[in-house]
């Protein structure tokens, strides 16, 4: 009776491995594609849902955007001029700087090199409240950089600048300057107001040491004598 049952489990379990070789590779490699694929329209689906979801949030975040714009519009109408004016003017940042450092209020800068720069910029601020009418109404009137800087002896040695969305500057260079050598700037009552100096006169001196100036002045001596010699 056991050798029966023994020949029975041999013959299932032979029947079973034939089965299991009968597939073939063509079958196996189509198994797992599909696999992949459902496993693939999974994600598709799941990402179709996020979609969904982030464009509903970006059309409430439109709708509070001009929530905010119509509230804006109505409440400035019940704001004063001079408050108005204020407030546009917090909307606009200007700046003007000598070798990246900003200047005093008495508008004086003395440098101990002979080359220098001065950046005149004009920015918006990034985020925008008040409507484009108004805001612009605290911006300097004209071109800040023909209406509003004049250089009064010193022409600069060749000027740069840049234009963009939010951000407009212009960069003076002044090289090779003799010792001793004063550049001035007058600037708008306008934008000296903005920037909050005690004076509309900028005044931007090259010292140097004592010591260096006596050596550049030896030097230049036997310069010139070596060309009375020649």
């Amino acid at each position: 009776m056991i050798k029966k049952i023994f020949i029975i489990l041999a013959i299932s379990s032979l029947v079973i491995f034939s089965g299991c070789q009968d597939k073939s590779p063509v079958e196996d490699e189509d198994a797992i594609k599909d696999s992949k694929i459902i496993e693939l329209e999974s994600r598709i689906e799941r990402l179709n849902e996020k979609i969904t979801g982030l464009e509903e949030d970006i059309e409430e975040l439109n709708s509070q955007i001009q929530y905010n714009r119509d509230f804006i519009q109505i409440m400035t109408g019940y704001v004063s001029e001079a408050d108005l004016l204020t407030l546009a003017k917090m909307e606009w940042n200007y700046m003007v700087q000598v070798n990246e450092e900003d200047i005093s209020s008495d508008g004086l800068i003395e440098l101990d090199v002979d080359t220098f720069s001065i950046t005149v910029e004009e920015a918006q601020n990034q985020y925008r409240a008040l409507p484009a009418q108004i805001r612009n109404l605290g911006k300097l009137s004209g071109s800040l950089f023909s209406n509003h800087i004049q250089f009064l002896d010193v022409r600069p040695s060749e000027t740069s600048g840049i234009d963009e969305a939010n951000i407009s500057s212009a960069t003076y260079m002044f090289r090779d300057l003799s010792p001793g050598t004063e550049v001035n700037l007058e600037i708008s009552r306008e934008l000296q107001d903005r920037l909050g100096l005690e004076t509309n006169i900028l005044r931007i001196i090259y010292l140097v040491e004592e010591e260096e100036e006596i050596q550049t002045l030896e030097e230049e001596g036997d310069m010139d004598d070596e060309e009375s010699e020649e």
